[in-house]
């Protein structure tokens, strides 16, 4: 089951780490800001394709997004 919750906090960390905004992350990834915010906020769950474009902007795998309690 993914955890929304976890995936949302580990997209705003990596965020920070850089000092993206999420215009920045935006552009970058290709994900609009309207999705990166909701998915941010926990009122959206992505797809996968945009889990793979997120990890591709920041240089991590999509492992990086999923709680270790989820992958078990």
């Amino acid at each position: 089951m993914f955890d929304m919750k976890y995936f949302s906090k580990q997209l705003r960390v990596k965020r920070a780490e850089r000092g993206w905004s999420q215009d920045d992350l935006a552009k970058e990834s290709g994900v609009s800001r309207n999705a990166i915010f909701r998915y941010e906020s926990g009122l959206n769950e992505p797809m996968f394709t945009s889990v793979c474009a997120l990890a591709d902007a920041f240089g991590c795998p999509i492992g990086d997004f999923v709680s270790p309690e989820s992958a078990a």
